[in-house]
């Protein structure tokens, strides 16, 4: 099923969410094809949710890169996968 969902996103929380995405400042805003795969990334991460305590957060983004997913996606996954150790 594809969503349309209108989503109001001003310049600081672009900017916000761009260094989130960068783990880093800089003068960047997160594009939508960035807010897009961090949505994805949540709303996957929730849908196939399995806890996995013993898989560490580094192993999970090494696994997620491997897959061909970039840093916008593989930071919504980790917002809502749950903790890793």
């Amino acid at each position: 099923m594809k969503v349309n969902v209108k989503l109001d996103l001003d310049d600081l929380g672009r900017s916000i969410l761009a260094d989130y995405i960068d783990e880093t400042h800089s003068n960047r805003l997160a594009t939508r094809k960035d807010v897009n795969r961090f949505v994805a990334g949540c709303l996957d991460a929730v849908l196939t949710a399995q806890f996995r305590a013993e898989t560490t957060r580094e192993d999970e983004i090494k696994r997620l890169r491997k897959l061909g997913y970039d840093d916008s996606y593989i930071r919504g996954w980790l917002q809502v996968a749950g903790p890793y150790t």
